[in-house]
């Protein structure tokens, strides 16, 4: 069985990321500032993911935003990341304060005694793993260890997503309840600081808000910890000679922290990455309204994907068209007063939620098992259902137009019969879901 709940695994696909083989060129003309490529696409997906570790850094960023996601009182963590101290309370919270070296490999070591930083550095004092700062580190190298081009952390960081946060979350995160093509603005004013609760019903506002201060505190950890135990630096760019010399002046005279914008580490990374994907969710949340149809190629049984396509026909070609296919009504009227579930037993027959609200096709889903026969009325349902139940122990069959409910009685059978010569079409709209033998 697949990884539980990628249901955001499209995510990947349309997540701008950084590039890494560019020409040298090209290096030169951007060396102050990052070159993006808008997303990848399925073929390159499936290449990362047959010859890295795609899958064990997809568990790894999934369990990271989890552990967020879980935890009770964002405020205490927006406080812990954030507090800094200053002469004047220079004796506070010391040790809970002290610099320890954490390895970027694991045969790294320093012989240098750890010092006391300006800002908290121990995240088990409220409660999150001691190893935060590890976590991270171990994602990245997994998710671009072994595979060159383009920024490949994307790709695992699409996928986890709803690993970490859930398929529910995950869909209030992306639609807000509303419906493909409409988007509605945040109505809690709170500030995190002040919002004492967990995860849950968080908008991508308040997601961004938050890994924009553990980016920060990253950076501070990392800058710090190689000014204290003397560690080699990594930049993002490729520095000009007065950089250079700029930099040397600060790491052998100056002991000053590399700048936030040159200095480059896993840790960093990983958190960056994370609040940038927030912040395109942010940005512009319907580019990802839609993206539902790529899951039918990237994770869907073939049968299962070629007998949607047959039904429910082709992705459309431009995002207008996508929005508007997304509401279209697929579902068939009854006929002379004859109801084309009539055959199904009431409770055997799922009808999917008639919302955009997470809860509610959480709900769905919880109800579902072998036997049951979804009706769906819109292809928006129609794809949610088939990527919902991928990750369900069923076997799905969709009906097509020719189909029938083989279990059912031979009279139900012969009111199919009926409307078939009366009409072309029959009860393609429905899923007939069993357990797998």
């Amino acid at each position: 069985m697949p990884l539980p709940m990628q249901v955001s695994m499209p995510l990947a696909l349309h997540l701008k990321c950084r590039a890494l083989d560019i020409s040298w060129d090209e290096y030169l003309e951007n060396r102050n500032c990052d070159i993006y490529i808008n997303g990848s696409d399925i073929e390159s997906f499936a290449f990362v993911d047959q010859n890295s570790e795609l899958l064990l850094a997809t568990i790894q960023f999934g369990r990271i935003l989890q552990i967020i996601y879980e935890y009770p009182d964002w405020s205490q963590i927006y406080r812990f990341f954030s507090q800094q101290y200053t002469k004047r309370n220079l004796l506070s919270n010391r040790s809970g304060r002290v610099l320890n070296y954490v390895p970027r490999i694991s045969y790294s070591f320093s012989y240098l005694p750890p010092p006391t930083a300006n800002f908290n550095t121990d995240p088990s004092n409220i409660g999150l793993p001691a190893d935060f700062v590890k976590q991270p580190i171990d994602a990245t190298n997994n998710a671009v260890g072994r595979v060159g081009g383009p920024d490949t952390l994307n790709l695992s960081l699409g996928p986890a997503l709803s690993v970490g946060i859930g398929p529910a979350s995950y869909m209030d995160l992306i639609h807000t309840g509303c419906a493909p093509g409409e988007t509605k603005s945040p109505t809690s004013t709170t500030p995190i600081a002040k919002s004492h609760r967990d995860g849950r019903d968080r908008t991508a506002q308040e997601w961004r808000e938050l890994w924009t201060i553990i980016a920060d505190w990253a950076y501070e950890h990392q800058a710090a910890t190689i000014l204290a135990f003397e560690e080699g630096i990594m930049y993002k760019y490729l520095l000009t000679d007065r950089q250079r010399q700029r930099m040397d002046d600060i790491q052998y005279y100056g002991k000053k922290k590399v700048p936030r914008d040159l200095l480059w580490s896993e840790c960093i990374w990983a958190a960056d990455g994370i609040r940038d994907m927030f912040d395109q969710i942010v940005r512009n949340p319907i580019k990802f309204h839609g993206i539902e149809w790529e899951f039918l190629r990237m994770d869907v049984e073939v049968d299962v994907a070629n007998a949607f396509l047959q039904r429910f026909g082709p992705r459309p070609e431009t995002q207008v068209e996508m929005m508007r296919d997304l509401k279209k009504v697929v579902s068939l009227p009854d006929w002379a007063g004859v109801s084309l579930y009539q055959g199904v037993r009431a409770d055997r027959l799922r009808s999917c939620p008639d919302t955009y609200r997470g809860a509610d096709w959480e709900k769905w889903l919880l109800s579902i098992e072998g036997g049951c026969v979804v009706k769906v009325d819109t292809v928006f349902q129609a794809l949610w259902a088939v990527i919902l139940l991928t990750y369900w122990p069923l076997h799905i069959t969709i009906i097509d137009k020719d189909g029938r409910f083989q279990r059912y009685p031979t009279q139900t059978l012969s009111i199919y019969e009926h409307l078939e010569n009366a009409r072309t079409q029959t009860a393609s709209n429905a899923y007939h879901n069993h357990g797998m033998c």
